[in-house]
């Protein structure tokens, strides 16, 4: 394996670790044996931004996620996790 494409391979690991962590708890396809299917929620972080000298903040927000289009994200994210790892073999 090149420097080239070990750094590929280096980045693309990184890239799944995350991924693959948040469907081992939520995912179908990729989660252990052991754990139960959990529903999620994206929460937005408030972040600080100066607009004409005034400062505007945006707040934490919470949002639930029907089922329907969970599963929907959830088998989205399997299938790039899937096309990720076809990519480190194919290095």
């Amino acid at each position: 394996m090149t420097r080239e494409q070990y750094k590929k391979y280096d980045k693309i690991l990184e890239e799944l670790q995350p991924v693959k962590w948040f469907l081992n708890w939520c995912g179908d396809r990729y989660k252990d044996k052991s754990v139960s299917k959990y529903r999620f929620r994206i929460i937005t972080k408030a972040k600080q931004f100066f607009l004409y000298k005034d400062i505007y903040f945006a707040r934490d927000k919470e949002v639930e996620i029907p089922k329907d289009l969970q599963k929907r994200i959830v088998e989205v994210i399997e299938d790039w996790v899937d096309e990720k790892e076809q990519e480190l073999k194919n290095i």
